[in-house]
């Protein structure tokens, strides 16, 4: 079934973090990741930049189309908390060794993550943060190489630390999930709705989308294929045409020297044929000469 996938998280790595535009991994302050309508993710500072060049909307980079901004980046696209976890967990293997207990005066050096109040204790404090408030530790060599305990956000309220995160707000201005307290002070006349319920139909539609995207992914497997295929059978058409253009243009080559042979032949033989004519020519004028030299010799004797 569709919604029993699990894909396992085996790593991930710092490009995931990384702005496409700049190049510049994200953070939670001028660089945090906003998903566009289209799917696409870019930080906000190079989306600003965008918007700020072209008043009609933030043209997307990879599939070029605009989105049309209502009052700021912030306001119209939604951050990418997916994205915001995982910058967080890079910047958590980055300082491992370096991180310190947030309750101990001491400064000693965190041995455990607190996963409900997502805290770095030192093994001293974790022993009474595990006996006063009945939370679960985890040691920071296992957590590194468990990103998806890392991932999970505490289901404890931020404000009400008491209360467990149950409801969640629909509405276009909040779009975010809160404790009962929190909705019914803050959020009383909002689309609420059970936040159990909420990913609930979320899963169902992204696990109705998984086989269509299955089947997409196969028919453009097949379309490759095919066009793997076209391009073998263009190189075998090159090919032959390549052959026959040759073997043409060496018929042609030899018929041209045959004729250009031939031509040459003719032409001498009709140049040898016209000076054998002029030097018959030539031999009647040298006896003419003759003649004539006779003929005066003897006239000049009559003389």
């Amino acid at each position: 079934m569709a919604e029993n996938i699990v894909v396992p998280i085996i790593e991930i790595r710092e490009e995931f973090a990384t702005c496409e535009i700049c190049l510049d991994e994200f953070d939670d302050g001028v660089r945090t990741p906003r998903t566009l309508p289209c799917l696409h993710t870019f930080c906000c500072e190079c989306l600003e930049k965008m918007w700020g060049a072209a008043a009609q909307g933030v043209k997307c980079p990879k599939c070029r189309k605009i989105w049309p901004v209502q009052g700021s980046i912030k306001s119209s696209f939604r951050q990418n908390n997916m994205l915001m976890h995982m910058v967080k967990y890079i910047g958590f293997k980055k300082k491992l060794c370096d991180l310190q207990c947030y309750q101990c005066p001491d400064n000693n050096k965190a041995t455990v993550r607190c996963l409900e109040c997502e805290k770095y204790l030192c093994e001293t404090c974790d022993r009474w943060h595990a006996r006063f408030l009945e939370h679960t530790s985890v040691p920071l060599t296992e957590l590194v190489n468990t990103p998806r305990n890392f991932l999970k956000t505490s289901s404890m309220c931020p404000v009400h630390r008491d209360k467990n995160i149950d409801v969640y707000c629909k509405s276009e201005a909040c779009d975010k999930a809160m404790c009962t307290t929190c909705a019914l002070v803050s959020h009383k006349e909002h689309d609420l709705c059970d936040l159990r319920e909420f990913c609930d139909a979320n899963k169902k539609k992204i696990s109705s989308s998984l086989p269509a995207l299955k089947n997409a992914s196969e028919l453009r497997t097949e379309y490759k294929s095919k066009l793997v295929e076209q391009n073998a059978n263009l190189d075998k058409m090159q090919q032959l045409l390549m052959n026959d253009i040759d073997e043409h243009s060496s018929k042609l080559v030899e018929n041209v020297e045959q004729s250009s042979k031939k031509l040459k032949r003719l032409v001498m033989e009709h140049v040898a044929k016209q000076k054998a004519m002029r030097d018959e020519q030539l031999a009647l004028v040298d006896k003419s000469e003759e003649l004539k030299a006779e003929h005066v010799l003897y006239c000049q004797q009559a003389l």
